[in-house]
């Protein structure tokens, strides 16, 4: 046998693409190699199907994006992001019926939470934002509901914020009382936009913005700031190891699920993958490798109630569920308004108001 063939065959053995094969494309960082240890690895290894995992930024990603040519073959990506390509065509159909498995007596749709199987995704976990605050800073009183982040009076210090109206305007209705199930029908109307963003007034001038998630960890640990809006995946370590507690009144539940680009030409493996990645003990561990929470059931119960990753997520008096329909419908008018709250705001404030 000829030094060519055995470069060929070499070759053939050190890049599994040339097999069967798949493409994910998914956050990326740290996130990629959890996801990799808890579904890539035993997926392979359960069906010989090789995975090439590849990254995005989940923040940046857009519809456009999704239509690059490029070699994807599932995609992780925030729900409202899937609703509006689904419209454009650009990730297919799923059947459901093909694709997520039933668990007992339980059909796919009644394990899942509402809401989280649609026509072309299947949300697979909630990432969780929330408010971290140094302990230190409060002493034997602590902050103890969302109304008490928007008191700088009884709880002073400076407040981070990612600089986006995407759950501040929640937060701030639920700070002047309105009912969970009132928030997002109150923040369909014009009127209940502006009432929230009324209420930020308050803590204007206490506001230090940040937009990236690893940021919001950093300003609590410089002590820049005494609480701060932050995602589980960045804050739950730090409070794990170090006097940092969690607000857990409040506590917003975002959507992210799996899909198949139009572009996919392996969708068998695709949706063999989906059925894999949404069986409850593989949604299960990645959930809770993440700090994250399980859609599905069946998921749940197969983690310890007492296991303090879950745990985290449901305690509190008020918690809520992203309303993504709501969030795409709204997008234009939500940063519209609140690109121009700043604007007045900066203004105001470089004037001496």
């Amino acid at each position: 046998m000829t030094i060519r063939v055995f470069t060929l065959l070499a070759l053939l053995f050190a890049f599994p693409l040339f097999a069967d094969s798949l493409v994910v494309a998914s956050r990326g960082g740290v996130y990629n190699d959890t996801l990799k240890k808890t579904i890539i690895t035993p997926f392979y290894t359960e069906t010989d199907i090789y995975i090439s995992l590849r990254s995005h930024n989940d923040r940046l990603l857009s519809e456009r994006e999704l239509t690059i040519d490029h070699d994807w073959d599932v995609i992780e990506m925030p729900e409202t992001l899937a609703i509006t390509a689904c419209e454009g065509g650009v990730i297919r159909i799923l059947e459901v019926s093909n694709v997520l498995k039933p668990i007992g007596d339980f059909s796919a749709e009644q394990d899942f939470a509402p809401r989280t199987i649609r026509k072309c995704s299947v949300a697979h976990q909630y990432v969780t934002t929330l408010i971290a605050f140094d302990e230190q800073a409060f002493g034997d009183r602590p902050p103890k509901r969302i109304d008490d982040f928007f008191n700088v009076t009884d709880f002073p210090g400076k407040r981070g914020l990612e600089k986006k109206p995407d759950t501040l305007l929640e937060w701030a209705l639920l700070a002047q009382g309105v009912p969970t199930q009132q928030v997002y029908p109150l923040l369909s109307t014009e009127r209940g936009i502006d009432l929230a963003l009324k209420k930020l007034d308050d803590i204007y001038q206490h506001i230090v913005w940040w937009q990236d998630a690893r940021e919001a960890r950093e300003l609590l640990l410089s002590g820049e700031v005494t609480m701060s809006s932050g995602y589980d995946s960045e804050l739950a370590p730090l409070v794990k190891h170090l006097p940092f507690s969690t607000i857990n009144d409040g506590k917003l539940r975002v959507p992210f699920v799996w899909a198949i680009s139009s572009q996919s030409v392996r969708i068998q493996n695709a949706k063999k993958f989906i059925t894999y990645a949404t069986l409850p003990i593989p949604m299960s561990k990645l959930a809770k490798s993440r700090f994250a929470h399980p859609t599905r059931y069946t998921a749940i119960k197969t983690e310890n109630k007492n296991n303090r990753q879950f745990r985290t997520s449901t305690e509190g008096t008020r918690i809520l569920i992203q309303d993504s329909d709501w969030f795409v419908a709204t997008k234009s008018i939500r940063q519209e308004k609140f690109k121009k709250w700043l604007k007045e705001k900066l203004l105001t404030f470089n004037d001496g108001g």
